[in-house]
């Protein structure tokens, strides 16, 4: 195990200033467009306490969009869960509170309260934020206050659990969960303490981590999503600093660690949970930005490069209310 910590300095800033972006990160036609796209987008609306489903997802762009479909009836919903393989989304229905898995969800069309396929809850889970599978594993991970419950089995767990699992408690509400499973690392954010951490073997992880292993901590601010794109980047999301910072090499990262990029600046308001694409334009970063009421997409993310202040997405999916999760699905 070791802690991740990983810290935007001024010196940092001005190093990076002058640096340049790749020209395909620049945005594109600002109008409406939908049907041209592949996959479909899943967004968590926290205010409305439903789901959004967007079809032709890798070509949606604009305000007005019309969802294919949208699951009602949830109670508080944070961040979400694509396992594409099994065409299955999982949801952190914080005021259930459990956690809600919907099978053949692509499927779905229509406005309507949908019964979930298995609905897993714990009577110690009390406020789920964030869901992550370790697919290869089939181990499913779970972010609550000051918990993280990791849940073996993953795709078969159906209702109260009540053994066969473990409790990482790391000393602090984790905000966002990534797992890396081919290297067995979960990432954790620690909004408050302003870190990453990182947890080697997770699976088999339980109770309080040896602190005397880690790094004393330093801040990014109020980091609140999670991903790796497919260079093997960490990327980072911070709600504070209204940011997203990415950096080489995650699985070796440890210290006071220099961003390879910073994207900041508008529309960037309130960035919350983070999802990749690995499939098109070199890696396309969605960004649920809860203030801004839209899906930020980045392309070209795997060369993203320097101080990327005001720098413009690609496209755009607006008006929405309060998106607070997202997730993609490229291959239904």
């Amino acid at each position: 195990m070791r802690r991740l910590i990983l810290a935007l300095p001024l010196l940092a800033i001005l190093f990076l200033s002058g640096c340049v972006i790749s020209p395909n990160l620049s945005a594109t036609s600002g109008s409406t467009t939908s049907g041209t796209g592949v996959g479909h987008l899943y967004v968590s609306q926290q205010s409305n306490n439903e789901i959004v489903i967007f079809s032709n997802a890798t070509g949606d762009n604009g305000t007005g969009l019309t969802p294919v479909a949208i699951i009602t009836g949830l109670a508080n919903p944070q961040y979400i869960f694509s396992d594409a393989a099994n065409d299955r989304l999982y949801v952190a229905n914080q005021g259930g509170p459990n956690i809600l898995v919907f099978d053949s969800v692509s499927t779905l069309t229509g406005t309507a309260s949908v019964v979930p396929t298995r609905t897993i809850s714990y009577t110690n889970i009390a406020s789920p934020t964030d869901v992550a599978l370790d697919t290869s594993q089939d181990v499913l991970y779970v972010a609550d206050s000051g918990q993280i419950f990791v849940f073996p089995g993953a795709s078969g767990i159906n209702g109260t659990v009540t053994s066969n699992f473990n409790i990482i408690t790391p000393q602090f509400t984790p905000s966002a969960l990534h797992v890396d499973s081919g290297v067995n690392t979960l990432f954790a954010a620690n909004s408050s303490g302003g870190a990453v951490n990182a947890y080697t073997n997770a699976s088999n992880l339980s109770g309080t981590p040896n602190t005397g292993s880690f790094n004393s901590l330093t801040g990014l601010s109020q980091p609140s999503g999670l991903q790796i794109d497919p260079a093997g980047r960490l990327i980072v999301s911070n709600t504070g600093a209204a940011s997203i910072d990415i950096f080489s090499n995650a699985t070796d990262l440890i210290g006071d660690i220099t961003p390879t990029a910073i994207i900041n600046g508008s529309p960037l308001q309130d960035p919350a949970q983070l999802a990749i694409d690995p499939t098109t334009n070199s890696g396309e970063l969605y960004v649920a930005d809860t203030t801004a009421g839209e899906i930020i997409v980045y392309t070209s993310i795997t060369t993203a490069t320097g101080s990327l202040t005001g720098a413009q997405p690609s496209r755009t999916i607006g008006g929405l209310t309060t998106p607070r999760g997202v997730a993609i699905d490229t291959s239904h």
